[in-house]
């Protein structure tokens, strides 16, 4: 019963620093789309950041497929 718990523990953890991983990437987007995009359309870099943020959703479940 002890192992059951440290594996819930453990799993809780990795999640919770994931999604705040994933807040931080969404919350500092336009400082993230004015430092590495085109800064000519601004609406359109801010696209692109978060298509950047929304393809590490999308190849996640193939990663761990892979790993």
């Amino acid at each position: 019963m002890i192992q059951w718990k440290k594996y819930i523990a453990g799993c809780a953890l990795g999640n919770t620093l994931e999604l705040y991983d994933f807040i931080l990437y969404g919350y500092f987007s336009y400082i993230i789309a004015d430092q590495f995009f085109p800064k000519s359309v601004q609406t359109i870099a801010i696209l692109l950041s978060f298509s950047v943020f929304a393809s590490g959703c999308l190849v996640r479940p193939l990663g761990a497929i892979l790993a």
